[in-house]
């Protein structure tokens, strides 16, 4: 009796402080109340499941936007099913967990929270979309991205410091600046699932080998310029576009295999890796390249299929590089 005493005066607290610390819209059905603006100064937060005997179903637009007293934890309830705009963005968070009910991550939802060093996700979020966890520095260890998701959107997990990134199966787009200038490290596997990767997706990142989805057509734009530590890339079959500054300053790679299928290697796309001595082209046809493609790159040896050596050495700018053009 004592402990259903002390559950029900804890609640009630719970829903005195709610009212004095949140403002809520009713929603446009009148099934439940928007939470539209947090105004209190706790060190942890507890989103009210009810307000007026009705459930509190989503955090609104900014609702904690700029709000710098959130110096604990923040719980999200069941009753959320979507976090919206700049819900949480800037707040001193440091753990978060995201109820199982709540689908949406909305547009920079927890941008610049530079405290918030744990979440819990679940594999019922479809959507987390961009800039959602962007400058989130603290985020550390490896990102498992939820299975409800389809595509990685544009700087979701940019500037980051997650060191390790699975992702699953069901991920089929990886939009630009998606995990931009975060700590990632080890070998990076992008799955078959994936078809498209984003310009700048990969930019510089820290891992040091970055397996490449076969179903992908096109390596971007500056898809894994300044990989710095970057030492293998394994460019599969089936790629037909090497974008322009792909691998610019990747320091780290020594050698790259094009592989046959490949048609065209963008302006600078391995320039200054000023360790990349070997290119090896499996193509019969020499690619459409750019007079600057291995500018500041000190390329000693370009394999090339035994048939199609002459081919390259008379083709379009591959013919400044006929004298360390040779056959495999």
């Amino acid at each position: 009796m004592k402990k259903i005493i002390k559950i029900l005066f804890m609640a009630s607290i719970a829903a005195l402080i709610g009212c004095k610390e949140f403002v809520y819209e009713l929603n446009s059905d009148k099934t439940g109340y928007i939470l539209k603006k947090y105004k209190g100064s706790s060190e942890s937060v507890i989103i009210p499941e009810l307000y007026k005997n009705l459930p509190v179903i989503e955090i609104g637009d900014n609702a904690f936007q700029a709000n710098k007293y959130i110096k604990g934890d923040l719980v999200i309830p069941e009753n959320i099913v979507k976090i919206g705009n700049h819900a949480f963005s800037s707040t001193n968070i440091n753990s978060l967990v995201i109820s199982k009910n709540v689908e949406i991550i909305d547009d920079y939802a927890f941008f610049e929270c530079k405290n918030l060093a744990n979440i819990t996700f679940h594999d019922n979020i479809k959507e987390i979309k961009r800039g959602a966890f962007f400058r989130c520095y603290e985020l550390t260890g490896n990102l498992n991205i939820p299975k409800g998701l389809t595509k990685i959107s544009d700087s979701a997990f940019s500037s980051t410091g997650y060191t390790g990134l699975t992702i699953p199966n069901n991920i089929k787009i990886i939009e630009e600046d998606a995990f931009r200038g975060s700590n990632l490290t080890g070998h990076i596997i992008i799955p078959d699932s994936v078809v498209e990767i984003g310009d700048n997706a990969f930019m510089a990142c820290s891992m040091e080998k970055i397996t490449i989805s076969k179903n992908i057509k096109k390596i971007n734009e500056m898809t894994f310029r300044i990989c710095n530590e970057l030492k293998e890339v394994v460019i599969p079959e089936g790629i037909v576009e090497i974008g322009g500054w792909a691998f610019f300053e990747c320091f780290g790679l020594k050698s790259v295999v094009i592989p046959s299928t490949v048609t065209s290697i963008g302006d600078l796309a391995f320039a200054d890796s000023n360790n990349l001595i070997k290119i090896i082209c499996n193509a019969s046809n020499p690619p459409v390249i750019y007079n600057s493609i291995f500018e500041n790159s000190p390329v000693r040896t370009i394999i090339v299929p035994e048939d199609s050596v002459a081919a390259y050495q008379q083709a379009p700018v591959w013919k400044k590089f006929a004298s360390i053009i040779t056959s495999q």
